[in-house]
Protein backbone atom coordinates (compact mmCIF):
# COMPACT_ATOMS: atom_id res chain seq x y z
CA UNK A 1 0.00 0.00 0.00
CA UNK A 2 1.55 3.37 -0.58
CA UNK A 3 1.95 5.99 1.85
CA UNK A 4 -0.40 8.18 2.40
CA UNK A 5 -0.34 12.14 1.57
CA UNK A 6 -1.17 14.15 4.20
CA UNK A 7 -3.52 16.67 3.41
CA UNK A 8 -1.99 20.39 3.36
CA UNK A 9 -4.30 22.69 5.33
CA UNK A 10 -4.02 26.71 6.22
CA UNK A 11 -5.77 28.04 9.26
CA UNK A 12 -7.11 31.68 9.55
CA UNK A 13 -8.09 33.13 12.54
CA UNK A 14 -7.40 36.38 14.40
CA UNK A 15 -8.65 34.51 18.00
CA UNK A 16 -6.36 34.89 20.79
CA UNK A 17 -5.06 30.58 21.27
CA UNK A 18 -7.60 28.83 18.55
CA UNK A 19 -5.22 28.99 15.70
CA UNK A 20 -2.11 27.39 17.54
CA UNK A 21 -4.63 24.96 18.69
CA UNK A 22 -5.95 23.91 15.60
CA UNK A 23 -2.01 23.91 14.33
CA UNK A 24 -1.06 21.67 17.12
CA UNK A 25 -4.53 19.61 16.23
CA UNK A 26 -3.09 18.96 12.45
CA UNK A 27 0.53 18.59 13.47
CA UNK A 28 -0.37 16.07 15.75
CA UNK A 29 -2.74 14.04 13.38
CA UNK A 30 -0.44 11.98 10.43
CA UNK A 31 -3.40 12.97 7.89
CA UNK A 32 -2.50 16.70 8.18
CA UNK A 33 0.50 18.89 7.08
CA UNK A 34 -0.28 22.39 8.56
CA UNK A 35 1.31 24.63 6.39
CA UNK A 36 0.51 28.00 7.85
CA UNK A 37 -1.23 30.37 9.72
CA UNK A 38 -2.64 33.89 8.62
CA UNK A 39 -4.53 36.29 11.26
CA UNK A 40 -6.65 37.75 8.82
CA UNK A 41 -7.78 37.67 4.98
CA UNK A 42 -5.24 39.40 3.81
CA UNK A 43 -2.55 37.53 4.95
CA UNK A 44 -4.34 34.54 4.03
CA UNK A 45 -4.20 35.29 0.37
CA UNK A 46 -0.74 36.36 0.48
CA UNK A 47 -0.28 32.87 1.88
CA UNK A 48 -2.24 31.16 -0.56
CA UNK A 49 -0.01 32.38 -3.45
CA UNK A 50 3.17 31.10 -1.60
CA UNK A 51 1.91 27.38 -0.74
CA UNK A 52 -0.59 24.88 -1.83
CA UNK A 53 -3.11 23.77 0.08
CA UNK A 54 -6.01 20.99 0.55
CA UNK A 55 -7.89 22.59 3.02
CA UNK A 56 -8.36 25.94 5.25
CA UNK A 57 -9.89 26.32 8.41
CA UNK A 58 -11.16 30.15 8.02
CA UNK A 59 -12.68 32.14 10.77
CA UNK A 60 -16.12 33.61 10.65
CA UNK A 61 -15.28 36.85 11.50
CA UNK A 62 -11.78 38.27 10.48
CA UNK A 63 -10.92 42.25 11.22
CA UNK A 64 -10.30 42.86 7.64
CA UNK A 65 -13.11 40.65 5.77
CA UNK A 66 -16.82 42.33 5.45
CA UNK A 67 -17.87 39.69 2.63
CA UNK A 68 -16.43 36.11 3.50
CA UNK A 69 -18.09 34.59 -0.10
CA UNK A 70 -15.92 37.23 -1.73
CA UNK A 71 -12.46 36.02 0.34
CA UNK A 72 -13.96 32.16 -0.47
CA UNK A 73 -14.23 33.06 -4.06
CA UNK A 74 -10.76 34.90 -4.33
CA UNK A 75 -8.78 32.07 -2.25
CA UNK A 76 -11.04 29.71 -4.84
CA UNK A 77 -9.47 31.98 -7.99
CA UNK A 78 -5.83 31.60 -6.18
CA UNK A 79 -6.30 28.16 -5.47
CA UNK A 80 -8.59 25.44 -7.59
CA UNK A 81 -9.65 23.05 -5.86
CA UNK A 82 -8.90 24.07 -2.01
CA UNK A 83 -11.90 22.97 0.32
CA UNK A 84 -13.02 25.55 3.08
CA UNK A 85 -13.92 25.09 6.83
CA UNK A 86 -16.14 27.46 8.06
CA UNK A 87 -15.69 27.99 11.91
CA UNK A 88 -17.38 30.18 14.11
CA UNK A 89 -18.99 30.03 17.76
CA UNK A 90 -21.91 31.44 16.39
CA UNK A 91 -25.21 29.46 17.29
CA UNK A 92 -25.37 26.46 15.29
CA UNK A 93 -28.24 27.18 13.61
CA UNK A 94 -26.50 30.71 12.59
CA UNK A 95 -23.56 28.82 11.57
CA UNK A 96 -24.97 27.02 9.14
CA UNK A 97 -26.47 29.86 7.56
CA UNK A 98 -22.98 31.83 7.28
CA UNK A 99 -21.85 29.04 6.12
CA UNK A 100 -23.97 28.73 3.80
CA UNK A 101 -23.69 32.04 2.55
CA UNK A 102 -20.60 32.30 2.49
CA UNK A 103 -20.01 29.59 -0.20
CA UNK A 104 -17.77 27.17 1.82
CA UNK A 105 -17.23 23.42 1.57
CA UNK A 106 -18.71 22.50 5.53
CA UNK A 107 -18.48 24.36 8.88
CA UNK A 108 -17.70 23.20 12.33
CA UNK A 109 -18.36 25.36 15.74
CA UNK A 110 -15.01 26.53 17.68
CA UNK A 111 -16.33 24.04 20.25
CA UNK A 112 -15.00 21.00 19.20
CA UNK A 113 -12.07 18.66 19.68
CA UNK A 114 -9.17 17.55 17.51
CA UNK A 115 -11.04 14.62 16.44
CA UNK A 116 -13.93 16.23 15.10
CA UNK A 117 -11.57 18.74 12.90
CA UNK A 118 -10.10 15.85 11.75
CA UNK A 119 -13.29 14.24 10.49
CA UNK A 120 -14.79 17.65 9.48
CA UNK A 121 -11.14 18.65 7.16
CA UNK A 122 -11.65 14.74 6.17
CA UNK A 123 -15.52 15.28 4.76
CA UNK A 124 -14.95 18.27 2.92
CA UNK A 125 -11.99 16.81 1.31
CA UNK A 126 -13.30 13.48 0.56
CA UNK A 127 -13.28 12.54 -3.27
CA UNK A 128 -16.81 13.00 -4.45
CA UNK A 129 -19.14 10.03 -5.68
CA UNK A 130 -21.12 9.93 -8.14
Amino acid sequence: MPPVVPLRVLVCDDSLGFPALVAAWLKADERFEHVGTAADGGELLRLADAVTADAVVLDLVLPDVSNPRALVADLRRRQPGIKVLLVSSLAVNLLERAAHAAGVDGHLHKVTNAAEMGDALMRITAPETA
